[in-house]
């Protein structure tokens, strides 16, 4: 009888996160078939707004609808690029015209018009903005069509530029060294640093801190430039991706001999990994993407509660924190994966140009409603650019009605045919001793322990389903056979 028990336990768990698909969500086409589809954005509103191209000609399309007028393709630039969609639900894009560009808001022009535009940010009433422009082979900072910093000989001087409680910070270089300039009221400026690495600001957007090098060490410094890490020496560590949490906690990025791990206060809080990236969920919980030995795999509170993968692309949370979603490869195949099972179809990697017809899956987010949109890139087998298909997908999913009962097929002779044939399986399989045992340990068993087995047998019977490995077939004669026996004793009560 134990021996059983633990049988179905090991199952469950070398199984329970293993990958088998949803069988109530659906998949289905959000837009038309485009030639290109360029900033794929969405909002609360439930807005999903992007620049399409179709037979050489430029459009916005903001849910399902064209909206704007058309522009024709430009050999060198877009006709519209940078596309925004506004807190205050206004879509902001660049448009170019007569080799200059400017910027639209809600349709009209507010900005001047330059050589180029780049970087643009609003301040958080969005009715400031901010960008790096050019002009007269010069670039500089401009706000509010009003230029506030110096001009520079290359757009590489201009290293960072953002936009914080009307407060805009941006990282210039000059003679090989970086200096982090704060642009309030025209002052405020840092010493030189030979590299500074990344910029992180504090919850309430008042305190910023930045990673840095200086004489062959990294740390992490704040505006008024007091060093709140240990330093790190350049020859053995290097820091990265710097994060002030809702919370408060300064958490950063650390390599060591080719391995990441993760520093929060001070504190190292993982494993070292091959490579880490990490993202907060909108509950405050970190989550972190690691790859080990060629796979990748969640981690939260420094456990592993996902299977491992190919790869994790376009994490993704709900705004509830319900629900996480990411695009998984399996080396032939992309799919959707939510709550640790495929939701959507599997799309054919992209390898290799001249191909038959193969896809590929990017810019997955969740809508404030749950529902999942992602953009499909299909290829044809051409030697031609001209190829090309975008659609946008999007995936809906829904909760069972009644979760409190196992589904049991009300015909008693097919459970009773089925469960012959199940057994006659696990008589030929190396567990089919087990076979009295479990029919003991059921008959003896009540409705809501059945029940609650049940769903646990159910789960792992599923995963076992997309296994085709042989190693697993007495597994599975076991797993169907108590699934069938269980399935009959429920029919019962």
């Amino acid at each position: 009888m134990k021996k059983i028990i633990s049988i179905i336990i090991i199952s469950f768990f070398i199984f329970s996160w293993r990958i088998f698909a949803y069988e109530n969500c659906n998949e289905k086409d959000y837009s038309n078939l485009y030639d290109w589809v360029f900033y794929l954005q969405n909002n609360k509103d439930l807005w999903v707004v992007f620049i399409a191209q179709k037979n050489n000609k430029f459009f916005i399309v903001k849910n399902q609808k064209r909206t704007g007028k058309k522009y024709l393709a430009d050999n060198v630039f877009l006709p519209i690029d940078l596309l925004q969609i506004t807190p205050d639900s206004k879509i902001s894009y660049i448009e170019k015209k007569d080799s200059k560009k400017f910027l639209v808001k809600d349709f009209k022009i507010i900005s001047e018009k330059f050589d180029d535009i780049l970087n643009i940010k609003f301040s958080s009433d969005w009715k400031s903005f901010v960008f790096i422009a050019k002009k007269d082979s010069k670039y500089f900072i401009v706000k509010n069509n009003k230029i506030i910093s110096k001009k520079f000989d290359k757009i590489s001087s201009i290293k960072y530029l953002d936009y914080f409680k009307w407060k805009i910070y941006y990282i210039f270089s000059e003679n090989n060294k970086d200096y982090l300039v704060e642009k309030h009221n025209l002052k405020k400026t840092s010493s030189w640093y030979d590299k500074i690495l990344d910029i992180s600001i504090s919850p309430d957007k008042d305190i910023i801190y930045f990673s840095v090098l200086k004489n062959g060490k990294y740390f992490v410094v704040w505006k008024n430039e007091k060093i709140i890490t240990k330093k790190y020496d350049k020859n053995d560590y290097y820091i990265w991706s710097i994060w002030y949490s809702p919370a408060w906690d300064l958490i950063y990025s650390v390599r060591k001999d080719s391995k990441w791990y993760i520093v929060k206060n001070e504190k190292i809080i993982t494993r070292k990994y091959d490579w880490i990236g990490w993202k907060y969920s909108p509950a405050w919980d970190l989550v972190v993407v690691a790859k080990k030995d060629s796979k990748w795999f969640l981690i939260k509170d420094n456990k592993r509660f996902s299977s491992k993968y190919d790869s994790i692309t376009y994490l993704s949370f709900s705004k509830k924190w319900e629900d996480i979603a990411f695009i998984w490869e399996n080396y032939w195949y992309k799919y959707v994966v939510k709550n640790h099972k495929i939701v959507s179809d599997k799309y054919e990697i992209f390898k290799n140009l001249w191909e038959n017809i193969t896809s590929s899956i990017k810019d997955l987010s969740f809508l404030e409603n749950g529902d999942i949109v992602f953009l499909i890139e299909n290829y044809n087998k051409v030697k031609d650019w001209k190829n090309w298909s975008k659609v946008i997908k999007k995936i809906s999913c829904w909760d069972n009605i009644d979760n409190t009962t196992p589904t049991i097929i009300t015909n008693n002779a097919r459970l009773k045919k089925n469960y012959i044939l199940r057994k006659q399986d696990l008589i030929k399989s190396k567990y089919k001793n087990y076979v009295y045992d479990i029919e003991k340990l059921i008959n003896n068993s009540k409705e809501e322990k059945l029940s609650s087995l049940f769903y646990k047998v159910e789960d792992v019977q599923k995963s076992l389903k997309y296994n085709t490995s042989y190693k697993y077939k007495d597994l599975k004669a076991f797993v169907n056979f108590l699934e069938a026996a269980l399935r009959l004793k429920l029919s019962e009560f």
